[in-house]
């Protein structure tokens, strides 16, 4: 009797060894990606990758909202420092 390996009669020890080499291979080629990555060897494709991805980006248009509040050493000197809301407003 010929055992046909091709249609999934392998022995129990044979699917076990698969198994385990495959398992192997995972675990060791995860190890070498995060170590790879953990030492930051990566790093400068990642950040010339996310530098691409920003210029190929649609510019923004400006938001009207953004409001600049500058405070000088005159005004500092001007008004008193417990800043009242009075006065703020």
């Amino acid at each position: 009797m010929v055992k046909n390996w091709g249609t999934g009669d392998a022995p129990q020890s044979d699917r076990s060894r698969w198994l385990l080499a495959i398992l192997i291979a995972i675990v060791g080629v995860s190890a070498v990606i995060l170590t790879f990555c953990e030492l930051k060897g990566l790093q400068v494709w990642e950040l010339n990758a996310y530098h691409r991805m920003l210029r190929l980006r649609t510019p923004e248009k400006v938001d009207s909202r953004i409001v600049l509040v500058t405070i000088s050493e005159a005004d500092l000197r001007k008004t008193p420092w417990a800043l009242l809301d009075k006065i703020a407003n």
